[in-house]
């Protein structure tokens, strides 16, 4: 979280300075303090500032001449390579007297130039002499916190108890972070850590303290062990051990780290003074935590717990199954015969509700009209043959005689022909009857239930007995269709027998809904899913009225099973599929 210098900084910055980066220093006696820096990292600009030998000359230089100074460094990048910038140092006075000095860095020498020319206005001025004040303030402070978290430490216990020793631990010797190991190398584990430079759980820094921890060599205990610059973020960084191995417990140690300036040996030996006393209250501590070596013993208890849990205790096992809602009352529309489906032949509503014996669309059979056009023209041919024959013969009555051959066999023919004529003629009425049922009608009202059935029909060729819409009565009783897994059958038809056949049905999306149900049929036999797993198709009724569910909508059907061990229930597919495998 950025300090309130900081924020007041960068809005300073973004505002007037555009800066790629800045230091703001405070005025010691003898020397400069650096209070607070961006655009850079916090690290990166104490090595920067480290490798300039004349950076403190600027810096008193424009305090002294009471107006900005500029200079040039160099920087390394990350390819190894140097980098131009142009310092310009902005003095900053309270009532009169130097009070700092803001230090402003730029990869541009001509911004460097423009800030270098205007300097601070008097309310920049003003806000940065208060945010040196502010910092002053609570610097001077210290004393009385250290009092204070003291208080705090007497009146609390466990976690914050440990935390408030460490804050004041950090307070009273002036570092910025104090880290609590107990053990070494692989049965290091970190306790506890000061609020100030608080690192957070599972991240990167975290990790980097507990392979410091780790690394301690334990040979050196009672005396300050010095790690180089840089290790975990830190400028300065030191092990110190509070208390020796012994057969009870692991040894304590603390990892101090200062973020800026250097290791002062007063405070080195005012804590080697208050060694044994610190032991004391951090051990304390540790125990009231439950945390030490020591109260290991209750974890070991709650996995015990843990494991009585997952094999005695029952919990409820819910088999579940994904379905959708479906009207009860439905039928499929399927093409009476090949052909096509123009789209000026689709007589669909824009809204999808149809009445019984509407036409839906109309199909073209070209076999059919092919067909009708051929027998067209033999029924005209044998129509021809039949007149003829009429025309040829006497028109005199017709007289069995033997000696009359010719009027015999015309009567003959004209009986044939006659025969022929009436068998096209039902063909015929066979091929218009096929041709009126290309006009397809709604078996029942309702809706449309298809899936966009423009997209789908619209010049689409179509197969004898192909199904191209189903229609749902949406006004009448509701429906659920699922599927019930193979692995989950045996159990659902338990949960069924124990429940009555009755279900939970709960509505996926916006705003779930409970509805009650209860099972109309169960297939005898599996199926395989578009998942490619094995199923059974199961059917529900519907108890409770429905409000606002479409058809198709998605839902979850539920059934107690009974009451199972807790493992049983959470690992119950593994455990299946452990089973399946030994007993193939």
């Amino acid at each position: 979280m950025k300090s309130q210098v900081v924020r007041i900084l960068e809005q300073l910055n973004q505002a007037g300075l555009h800066a790629d980066a800045w230091l703001l220093w405070r005025v010691l006696d003898g020397g400069f303090k650096l209070v607070a820096s961006g655009g850079l990292g916090e690290q990166a600009s104490h090595e920067m500032v480290a490798s300039w030998a004349g950076n403190e000359d600027l810096l008193a230089q424009a305090i002294s001449a009471n107006e900005p100074a500029r200079a040039t460094a160099a920087v390394k990048v990350e390819n190894g390579g140097q980098m131009s910038l142009h310092l310009v140092a902005l003095p900053i006075h309270d009532s009169g007297q130097p009070n700092g000095v803001l230090q402003c860095l730029f990869r541009q020498e001509s911004q460097a130039t423009e800030v270098f020319r205007r300097g601070l206005n008097t309310e920049e001025q003003s806000q940065l002499s208060a945010c040196l004040n502010q910092q002053h303030n609570g610097d001077s402070a210290a004393p009385a916190l250290v009092d204070e978290l003291a208080e705090i430490v007497s009146n609390s216990s466990g976690a914050p108890r440990l935390t408030a020793l460490l804050n004041e631990f950090c307070l009273r010797y002036q570092f910025d972070r104090a880290v609590l190991f107990e053990g070494t190398g692989a049965r290091c584990q970190l306790q506890g850590q000061s609020g100030t430079s608080r690192v957070e759980q599972r991240s990167v820094d975290l990790r980097v303290l507990k392979e410091l921890g780790s690394e301690y060599n334990r040979s050196q205990v009672g005396s300050w062990q010095l790690l180089e610059a840089g290790r975990a973020g830190a400028k300065t960084s030191v092990f110190f051990t509070l208390s020796e191995a012994s057969q009870a417990a692991e040894p304590l140690f603390l990892l101090l780290q200062r973020f800026g300036g250097s290791e002062q040996a007063d405070f080195r030996s005012a804590i080697l003074h208050d060694q044994g006393a610190w032991a004391l209250a951090f051990q304390a501590a540790l125990d009231g935590t439950g945390s030490s070596t020591g109260a290991r013993f209750p974890a070991r208890l709650l996995v015990l717990c843990g494991i009585v849990v997952l094999l005695v205790v029952p919990i409820p096992l819910v088999i579940q199954a994904e379905g959708q809602f479906w009207p009860a009352s439905r039928a499929n529309v399927y093409a009476p015969e090949d052909g096509v489906i123009e789209a000026d032949q689709l007589l669909l509503p824009t809204d999808g509700v149809v009445e019984a014996k509407q036409p839906l669309l109309t199909m073209t059979s070209r076999e059919l009209e092919l067909q009708l056009s051929q027998l067209d023209g033999q029924l005209a041919t044998v129509s021809e043959q039949i007149r003829s024959l009429r025309n040829t013969r006497p028109e005199r009555p017709f007289v069995d005689d033997p000696r009359q051959t010719s009027d015999r066999d015309v009567s003959i023919r004209l009986a044939e022909l006659t025969a022929r004529q009436e068998g096209l003629q039902a063909e015929r009425e066979l091929l218009q009857d096929r041709l009126a049922s290309l006009t397809v009608l709604s078996p029942l009202g309702g809706q449309i239930l298809t899936w966009d059935p423009q997209l789908k029909l619209s010049g689409r060729p179509v197969a004898r007995g192909q199904q191209l819409l189903a229609i749902g009565d949406t006004a009448g009783d509701w429906e659920v269709l699922a599927d019930i897994a193979a692995e989950d059958l045996q159990l659902f038809k338990q949960g069924m027998e124990k429940r009555h056949r009755a279900v939970q049905l709960k509505t996926l999306g916006k705003g779930p809904e409970r509805y009650r149900g209860q099972l109309s049929e169960l297939a005898d036999v599996l199926h395989q899913t578009e998942a490619g797993r094995l199923a059974a198709r199961s059917e529900f009724e519907l108890i409770d009225n429905l409000e606002g569910v479409t058809p198709g909508q998605r839902v979850t059907v539920q059934v107690n099973a009974g009451y199972y061990p807790a493992g049983y229930v959470w690992f119950r597919h593994a455990w299946e599929a452990i089973r399946l495998f030994f007993t193939w």
